[in-house]
């Protein structure tokens, strides 16, 4: 009898598209660093094998996603998408001190965590290339070192998770997760402060890890659904309210800027 296949589904994408996630990749591994100058489109266009169109292409939804960003007509830089959000995410990210005046609930974080992270985390497995993989390594290796540091361990934790929204290439997720760890922060961080959650959070980091660089993006996306799943029992026992106004000042509570575990 034949064995089955393990493989995902074959995406076919233009040659921008190629183009554009090579670049991306070298980002991701440090091939590439902030304020790295690229070559020029014919330089590029000859490199890839490609017409100066699909560069410019290429260079067009790079910029647009902040991974790249003009100095001048004649210079085009690396720009730290992971840590600057770039101004089309600004658009679409809105006031947040209007939202935060919404009184967001701990209720709306975690359904919005169960709908976002699961499939975020599935598409950057598929879409991953292999150097994508790194600064998510760098990222659990640090939080490793900070369990006993909870600034550290929630800015950490806000970057893993953007990150792996970073790795799915789809703008408008990345956006709303940027926007979810945001008004997580105040609340989150008080509730992380307490008995072995930043344990619990690494372990499932690292087992949503460990199924992405496997490849298998349907065990991915199910430890990140019990990760977020996870947070919300550990919140209910500890006996706060499902319906707190977790971005208010009802809450009395403040945390560093942008931490979030869901």
């Amino acid at each position: 009898m034949p064995i089955a296949l393990s493989v995902g589904p074959i995406v076919h994408r233009t040659a921008y598209e190629q183009l554009a996630e090579t670049i991306r990749g070298q980002i991701l591994s440090g091939e590439l660093q902030p304020g790295d100058r690229l070559p020029t489109e014919l330089h590029m266009a000859e490199q890839a094998g490609v017409s100066r169109s699909t560069v410019r292409e290429a260079i067009r939804s790079l910029q647009e996603a902040g991974w790249l960003e003009r100095l001048s007509r004649k210079v085009l830089v690396v720009r730290d998408a992971r840590t600057t959000a770039p101004h089309r995410l600004s658009a679409l990210e809105g006031d947040m001190t209007e939202i935060r005046a919404d009184r967001v609930t701990f209720r709306d974080l975690y359904e919005a965590a169960l709908l976002i992270d699961p499939e975020v985390t599935r598409l950057a497995t598929l879409r991953a290339r292999p150097g994508d993989f790194e600064p998510l390594a760098a990222i659990l290796a640090e939080q490793a070192e900070s369990l006993d540091d909870h600034v550290r361990w929630m800015e950490l934790d806000n970057a893993f998770h953007v990150t792996i929204a970073a790795i799915a290439a789809n703008i408008p997720l990345l956006a709303a997760r940027r926007i979810l760890a945001d008004l997580q922060s105040p609340s989150q961080w008080e509730f992380m402060r307490h008995g072995n959650a930043l344990p619990v959070a690494y372990a499932f980091h690292q087992r949503i890890f460990e199924k992405m660089t496997a490849g298998d993006e349907e065990s991915a996306a199910f430890v990140a659904r019990k990760h977020v799943i996870e947070c919300r029992d550990a919140w209910l026992e500890a006996g706060l309210d499902y319906n707190l106004p977790t971005a208010s000042d009802d809450t009395g509570k403040q945390g560093p800027p942008g931490a979030g575990a869901v």
